[in-house]
Order: C-alpha cells, then sequence, then structure tokens
C-alpha cells in the first residue's frame, strides 16, 4: 500500500477543479503501459478531492498488484490468481467510488438501474476522452460493472471477518473525522456485541 508522504499527493489544481495525478511506479512499467495515471475528481473542495484520492490510490494499487500477481502465475486456479482477482475486484469498488458512483455487475446495471444513471455513467466515460485518448480499461470496468465478483470457496464467514468487513466498508463514514483514541472507544462498544 502507498504510504502518502503530504496530505495533497497526487492532487493537482488545475484551474478551480482538483485533479488524481499520479506517475506509475518503476516496478509496475512492465505490466502497465501508461506513464501517467490522470483523473479528475470533479470537485472543487480539497477535502472531497482527498476522500476521492485515497479512493484512486487504493484501487491503483490493487490494480497493480493484480497485473503482478496475474503475470506471475498466468490464469491458472491456483491460490494467488484467486488473489488477484480479489484484487482487481476491490479496485473497481474503490474506482467506481472515487467517481462518484457504487460498483454493481452489468447484469444489475443492465436489469435494475435508472436509464438516467447509466447514462450519468457512460457520459463520466466519454467526458474529455478522444480517439486519441480513449477511457482507461480501468474507468470503464469501474463504471460499467464489467469486474466479476471474486468466487469464495467456502462461504463461511466468522463474526470476527463480518464485524471487520463492517468496520472497513460499511461504516467507513462514521468513522473518517475520528480521532485514533475517537475510534477506539467508537470500536470498544461495537467489538462488545461480538
Amino acid at each position: 500500500m502507498t504510504v502518502l508522504r503530504h496530505s495533497d499527493q497526487f492532487l493537482l489544481l488545475r484551474g478551480e477543479r482538483w485533479h488524481y495525478h499520479r506517475r506509475v511506479p518503476a516496478k509496475f512499467k512492465h505490466v502497465d503501459p501508461r506513464t501517467f495515471v490522470r483523473v479528475g475528481l470533479d470537485t472543487e473542495v480539497l477535502k472531497v478531492a482527498r476522500m476521492r484520492r485515497d479512493a484512486l490510490v487504493e484501487a491503483d494499487d490493487a490494480y497493480w498488484t493484480s497485473l503482478l500477481l496475474a503475470e506471475v502465475e498466468g490464469d491458472s486456479a491456483n491460490d494467488t490468481a484467486k488473489a488477484a482477482a480479489a484484487k482487481r475486484y476491490e479496485s473497481a469498488n474503490a474506482r467506481a467510488m472515487a467517481r462518484g458512483f457504487a460498483y454493481a455487475p452489468a447484469e444489475t446495471l443492465g436489469a435494475s438501474a435508472e436509464l438516467a444513471d447509466l447514462m450519468q455513467r457512460i457520459q463520466l466515460l466519454e467526458w474529455g476522452t478522444s480517439p486519441a485518448h480513449p477511457p482507461s480499461m480501468q474507468d470503464a470496468e469501474a463504471l460499467l460493472g464489467a469486474v466479476p465478483a471474486p468466487v469464495a470457496e467456502d462461504d463461511k464467514t466468522t463474526v470476527s471477518e463480518a464485524f471487520q468487513l463492517y468496520l472497513d466498508e460499511i461504516a467507513f463514514d462514521e468513522q473518517y473525522n475520528k480521532s485514533p483514541k475517537q475510534k477506539y472507544s467508537w470500536e470498544k462498544t461495537k467489538r462488545t456485541s461480538i
């Protein structure tokens, strides 16, 4: 996971809008042909830009890791390939969230999504693109639900795993501006029920 050296790392202010601007790390150059990753964050608010940047940093790290794992193991169905698929799915979720949408599989989008929501996703992909600079494959997969959910071998989830899922994904926004001491206190009240 990338450690940010300062609070505005990978953020670039262009006009009045914030953008995510990151060089592809040297250790991933052979799996990702891009030199830079550039994404408009669609906000003028620095705090919102930082939250979206954090999601994109996590998504890019997971994506590059999945590319490396897939390259090392090929398409075999072993633990490493499954880990790569899980990382790719996590990356798509984080990337969709950073663009202001909840990730949904293509089947769900096609069956139950409103036409306006689907059109917003497509317009966001088309915005700022040209034949020379098409939208990135990662953004297209994330916004249009093209990444399959990883298949779990056993569906037995422990209470501890479910609680960790609650902390990391479901109640993430409740903990966002809390200090470590406040997080500990908030989490302690939840842990007593386990």
